[in-house]
């Protein structure tokens, strides 16, 4: 009990007596589970990052010809010399852009 409410204390929560005692409860049946994991017998398995093989499903990444920049602003509802998108201001207490 005394270890859980230091903890407790780190974490800066405040427990009843009764929330305590059934959280040690709770505390103590997880690491008895984690105790038991532990002493799985795991010689000879290879250790692994996931349980099934894991394959990249991207597409290969080919360079292509970009975007004409007039076609892409044509339908921005504001600009910035001509070349930037407009958006609205975002944090407060900031200059907007000219």
């Amino acid at each position: 009990m005394a270890d859980l409410k230091y903890l407790c204390a780190l974490a800066r929560l405040s427990l009843s007596d009764d929330e305590a005692e059934r959280l040690e409860g709770d505390i103590n049946g997880v690491l008895d589970y984690v105790g038991q994991i532990a002493g799985a017998e795991t010689d000879g398995i290879e250790p692994t990052a996931h349980a099934s093989p894991v394959v990249n499903v991207f597409r290969e990444d080919i360079p292509s010809e970009a975007f004409d920049a007039s076609l892409i602003l044509a339908n921005a509802p504001g600009l910035i010399d001509g070349k930037l998108f407009k958006v609205p201001q975002v944090m407060p207490g900031t200059e907007e852009t000219p």
